[in-house]
């Protein structure tokens, strides 16, 4: 058989095993092969070629000689005729060497793998269409998780002989991870019956990361008073890095907050006082940021749609008409609302789409209730904005990543030049008390991707005078710097609110609610 052949051909004896299985020889008269050098054995280059390309070869001839049918007692019998010769005996221990390789082209060391003709290893098309329906169905039942028995391969595209046999059973389990498997599926079944209606979907598919979620650290109680913090309603939070970081970075700043500060996270009630939330970033997905607590004033800070290149300008729109009815909906609990737009609301960028796309966009802001406002500093340089005494300025200009890049992008509204954003930023007017961008400035936390022009008119102004700087400047762009922190060198509360990363990681774990963030200004006088 051919598994029987490769096995022969890798162990030190092969020689005289193949010599055996091959040709015609009684078992009493077996002699040591020596190979002909000046003719090489056509016989055994056959059989080499043959069981690499996994085939059999039923037909051999060698010297003349025809080939009688194997049998195991044949085998048995020449084994120990062998061994009486004094041959070469098969080791145990024995291996090939390469990587070992089973059926045709497939990797036993590397599952999911096939060999290619260079010598490359590549997925196999099977390996490929589960991960891709793994993709899709991004929660996994939590029983099916701590299942540690191997299924059978179902997928019929791709399917090899390794994979139509059939499972090894399921190994056996010790006490203590039987015991382990037992007290998760408790904990998992009290965490369903308790979580209530806050689970996207039915409480039969748990998430895989809710074992993380149940042995978390939770959250330290000095931060647990920040309204955002303490608006979220499931108790997976304590699991997720991101409100990790905001606790720490509420803590820092109440710690540091002096008692005669203007702006802080939580201002004291007794204090004349306005107070601002904070959203960015919601891609459409403004259905899902449900922690919005209560203040005076909404602050959204652009990308209002998705646009990653998968709709047309007509589904664009419609995204756009979702997001403002969002926004208008927010004004009935909110004072007033003010948004700017992001590099994603290619609609409201004038400069680079024509007319027909955009004329709808601004018809839409048009007809937004009176209490909100769209900023546009860009186009309005002077469109300096107050609520109670507080000023606002908005601008929408981000880093144009086809001059950093040299790729143009979908999402490429109100991307400009350095020399334009130089231009325009240096127009920022002195003593602003809230700054509205929606790219961060370049260095601050860790923001890596902000924009270089940006921080360093910040930073002159910082320089040429104390409180020329903006006291608070809101921002998002940069979906993994989530938080609030304050810049050591201009001392302006930076708030960056995207949701994005929140909204994506909540899902994961089959949940919802998002973190919108707030913080106080006093009231001048």
């Amino acid at each position: 058989s051919d598994w029987l052949g490769t096995f022969l051909l890798h162990v030190p004896g092969r020689r005289l095993w193949h010599q055996t299985l091959t040709h015609s020889v009684t078992p009493m008269a077996i002699a040591p092969h020596t190979p002909n050098h000046s003719q090489p054995s056509c016989g055994m280059q056959h059989h080499t070629r043959n069981a690499k390309r996994g085939r059999s070869h039923s037909r051999h001839s060698h010297g003349g000689a025809t080939r009688q049918p194997w049998s195991f007692s044949n085998f048995a019998r020449l084994f120990r005729t062998a061994q009486s010769k004094g041959g070469e005996q098969p080791q145990a221990q024995a291996r090939s060497s390469g990587p070992p390789v089973v059926g045709p082209r497939r990797s036993m060391d590397k599952p999911g793998f096939e060999k290619a003709h260079r010598g490359e290893w590549v997925r196999t098309n099977s390996s490929l269409l589960r991960e891709g329906g793994a993709e899709e169905n991004e929660r996994v039942d939590l029983n099916a998780d701590l299942n540690m028995s191997t299924g059978a391969n179902t997928d019929a595209a791709g399917k090899s002989e390794i994979e139509a046999t059939p499972p090894p059973p399921p190994p056996l389990l010790d006490d203590v991870t039987r015991m382990g498997m037992a007290v998760m599926a408790d904990l998992a079944a009290v965490v369903r019956g308790s979580e209530g209606d806050d689970s996207v979907e039915s409480s039969s598919r748990r998430p895989p990361s809710q074992k993380k979620a149940l042995d978390a650290t939770p959250l330290p109680d000095a931060a647990m008073v920040y309204p955002p913090l303490a608006g979220v309603k499931h108790s997976y939070a304590s699991s997720m890095r991101m409100y990790h970081r905001l606790a720490r970075q509420v803590v820092a700043l109440q710690q540091t907050q002096r008692p005669d500060a203007m702006v802080g996270v939580m201002l004291p009630e007794s204090q004349p006082r306005v107070r601002f939330v904070h959203v960015s970033d919601t891609h459409h997905h403004h259905r899902d940021v449900t922690n919005v607590p209560d203040g005076d004033v909404l602050i959204h800070t652009g990308d209002l749609v998705g646009n990653y290149g998968k709709g047309d300008d007509r589904a664009m729109l419609k995204q756009l008409k979702h997001s403002l009815g969002w926004l208008a909906k927010m004004a009935e609990r909110f004072d007033h609302v003010f948004f700017i737009a992001g590099n994603h609301d290619t609609m409201l960028d004038r400069r680079q789409y024509p007319e027909s796309f955009t004329a709808s966009a601004y018809q839409m802001i048009g007809q937004l209730p009176s209490n909100v406002t769209y900023l546009d500093a860009e186009a309005n340089p002077g469109q300096i904005v107050k609520y109670r005494g507080l000023s606002l300025y908005g601008c929408p200009v981000v880093v144009s990543r086809l001059e950093t890049q040299g790729s143009r992008y979908y999402s490429n509204a109100f991307e400009r030049t350095r020399a334009e954003r130089r231009r325009i930023f240096e127009q920022i007017p002195d003593h602003l008390d809230l700054l509205l961008t929606h790219t961060p400035p370049l260095g601050s936390g860790t923001n890596a991707h902000g924009c270089g022009e940006l921080a360093r008119h910040l930073h002159r102004m910082a320089k040429r005078g104390e409180g020329l700087a903006p006291k608070v400047h809101c921002f998002g762009h940069e979906h993994s710097s989530f938080g609030l922190v304050q810049n050591e060198l201009t001392g302006t509360l930076e708030v960056n609110a995207a949701q994005e990363d929140l909204i994506r990681y909540e899902r994961k774990i089959g949940v919802r609610g998002a973190c919108a963030l707030t913080f106080d200004v006093a009231l001048p006088g």
